[in-house]
C-alpha cells in the first residue's frame, strides 16, 4: 500500500507531512489525522510549522491492539471540507528484545588434526653466511654526519632591552 504509516502504541509518535490548498483562503486552515479503530474515530489536530509543512503528535495509545487500522486526513479551510488522504496505520508494540539464557545441549571434545612438518628436502637451502657488521666507508660517513648534525639544546634567547619611557602629552594637573 502506498499510504502506510507505522506508529507505536507505547510511545509518542510525531508525524510530519505537507498539506497545501489552492484556490481557497488558507488563513484558517486546520488539519486532523483521524484513526478509525474498533468503530470509533480518534482524531489528532496537526500544527502548522511553516509553508506547507505540518506536524501531528500522536500520544501513546495502549487501548489499540497491535494491528492495522484505516486512517484519513481531514482538512478544513474557508468553510470547505476535504479528505485528501486515506491509508492504513500499522500499530506496533514495544521494540524490546527478549532472549533466553543459552545453554549447551551436548559438549564434544575438540577434534585433533595432524600437522606435518616440512622435511629438509622441501625447504630451500640457505647459505649460512655470517652477517657482516656495517663497517663500510659509506656507513661510517653517514654515521658521522648523523652524529655531527645533532645539535645541543639551545636555550631560548633572552632579549635584554630597556623599556622605553613614555611621556604623556598632557599632564594630569593641566586637566584640572
Amino acid at each position: 500500500m502506498d499510504n502506510m504509516v507505522t506508529i507505536s502504541n507505547v510511545k509518542t509518535n510525531v508525524l510530519e507531512f505537507n498539506a497545501d490548498i489552492q484556490g481557497v483562503d488558507t488563513s484558517d486552515m486546520s488539519v486532523k489525522f483521524i484513526i478509525n479503530a474498533n468503530g470509533m474515530n480518534i482524531g489528532f489536530d496537526a500544527r502548522h510549522l511553516s509553508g506547507s509543512k505540518w506536524e501531528v503528535d500522536i500520544p501513546p495509545l495502549p487501548m489499540l491492539e497491535r494491528t492495522a487500522y484505516p486512517f484519513k486526513m481531514d482538512v478544513m479551510s474557508d468553510g470547505y471540507y476535504f479528505e485528501p488522504l486515506q491509508g492504513t496505520v500499522n500499530v506496533v508494540g514495544s521494540h524490546d528484545v527478549y532472549v533466553s539464557t543459552p545453554s549447551n545441549q551436548k559438549i564434544e571434545p575438540a577434534r585433533q588434526t595432524k600437522v606435518s612438518m616440512p622435511t629438509p628436502s622441501d625447504t630451500e637451502k640457505v647459505s649460512s653466511k655470517p652477517v657482516e657488521e656495517k663497517s663500510t666507508p659509506l656507513f661510517k660517513k653517514l654515521a658521522t654526519k648523523i652524529v655531527e648534525t645533532k645539535s645541543p639544546r639551545s636555550k631560548k634567547p633572552t632579549i635584554k632591552a630597556k623599556p622605553k619611557k613614555i611621556t604623556p602629552l598632557i599632564k594630569w594637573h593641566q586637566l584640572l
